[in-house]
């Protein structure tokens, strides 16, 4: 019992310690984490998307779920259940150590049309013209510590300096009447729900077929808290939230008349309930995840991903009518749109079904390197079936290694194609 009230107290003056230091130091990653305040802050557009059905209805039509809680002691005044914030990232930090509540920050100076979010009850703005964004995540997912800096470096530092839009609790730091006004009552987005970075204006129609990358990360809040210091959760602790985003497509012609719906997974963390992904009509990318409840397995979810076409189709020339089991000449030009193509890395596949030797190959190699923007002109050789009939002629770039076929960019149209026996002509 004593041993109990001891540990009580230190952590008692631990915590009047922490809110009585305007700036308590933070831990950095190997490598800049702070940056200078931009000249300019590009406006976020007023254009509002219509996202209300995706925020109530996920893809099993289930709504967050949890109890609420509106303060703790010291700890949050909640202004708004469930709010956007859109700005660029300044800074992160994980507040770890033997005072430290375990929770991931990203620090978020808004945009113009977000800059409310600094004013708190009193009318007073945050200091610094930054808001905290804060969660912790669940101690465990898929068998990986979570409650450590470096699992939050992973997530968090790639979004540095780029512009963000992340949802969530808008808070603020209570008053107590042990501490008085803690951290001047700055406001929070805490627990925060989800985050999307694009590296374009996912508000903004796209001027060409340049693909870009993306990530989106969703969280159910994991704090715990001592009977005495914290005997509140912060808002929304432990629910299973719905998280939506919603982007444009890269437009691969100028009509958008050729098919869109393309994106490369590079990592993805899934302990969520469900996930999905679609395309929608004319040119939108979206995806809703359900995030589970923290510490039950669930209640992370991390994806990286490029969005669009890497590669398009420009043109080819292919006969219709071929004699059996003879060699025609084929040409198809492709254009790289993200990245290098080179000789014995890149290659034009067969398809219809995937690696197909209907033609005799199922590979053409780039016959050059291809910087992007850029394109190659594969001249080759099939050869076509044995038998007479209708065959489907159809390719799509391929980089291949030791892991697989990584198929990426649009496919060249569809050609059917009559192999005649006895000879067509």
């Amino acid at each position: 019992m004593r041993k109990t009230i001891i540990s009580s107290l230190l952590c008692l003056s631990a915590t009047m310690f922490l809110a009585n230091t305007p700036n308590p130091p933070v831990d950095k990653p190997p490598g800049p984490q702070s940056a200078s305040q931009p000249e300019s802050t590009t406006q976020a557009s007023t254009k509002q998307m219509d996202m209300k059905n995706l925020y109530q209805y996920g893809p099993d039509g289930v709504v967050a779920e949890g109890e609420y809680y509106p303060e703790s002691v010291c700890g949050w005044d909640v202004r708004s259940d469930r709010v956007r914030l859109i700005g660029v990232v300044t800074g992160y930090s994980f507040s770890g150590g033997s005072v430290g509540d375990w929770d991931w920050s990203l620090f978020v100076r808004p945009d113009p049309d977000y800059a409310y979010l600094l004013i708190n009850s009193y009318g007073n703005p945050n200091a610094d013209g930054t808001i905290e964004c804060e969660v912790q995540p669940p101690d465990r997912v898929l068998g990986w510590e979570m409650n450590n800096f470096y699992a939050m470096w992973q997530y968090f530092s790639p979004l540095m300096d780029k512009r963000v839009i992340v949802e969530g609790t808008w808070s603020q730091e209570a008053t107590s009447f042990v501490f008085g006004p803690c951290h001047n009552n700055k406001t929070e987005i805490h627990p925060i729900i989800s985050v999307f970075q694009a590296d374009v204006d996912p508000y903004q129609p796209p001027v060409s077929a340049t693909p870009y990358n993306m990530r989106f990360l969703v969280f159910s809040n994991s704090s715990s808290f001592d009977a005495i210091v914290r005997p509140q959760p912060v808002p929304s602790n432990r629910w299973n939230n719905l998280a939506p985003f919603l982007t444009y497509l890269p437009r691969p012609d100028a009509d958008m008349s050729r098919d869109m719906g393309y994106f490369r997974t590079f990592s993805e963390v899934n302990a969520a309930d469900s996930r999905s992904f679609d395309f929608l009509t004319p040119g939108y990318f979206s995806g809703v995840v359900q995030s589970g409840i923290a510490d039950t397995g669930r209640g992370f979810y991390y994806t990286s991903m490029r969005v669009g076409p890497e590669a398009a189709f420009i043109s080819q020339v292919v006969p219709t009518i071929v004699n059996a089991a003879t060699y025609f000449n084929v040409s198809i030009r492709m254009r790289s749109l993200f990245y290098t193509w080179r000789v014995g890395s890149e290659s034009l596949g067969s398809q219809n079904p995937p690696d197909t030797l209907t033609w005799g190959t199922t590979r053409v190699a780039v016959p050059y390197e291809v910087v992007a923007p850029g394109e190659a002109v594969f001249n080759f050789s099939a050869v076509a079936p044995y038998l007479p009939g209708v065959y489907n002629f159809q390719w799509r770039m391929v980089s291949d290694s030791i892991y697989g076929a990584d198929w990426f960019g649009q496919y060249t149209p569809k050609v059917e194609i009559t192999v005649c026996r006895p000879e067509c002509y």
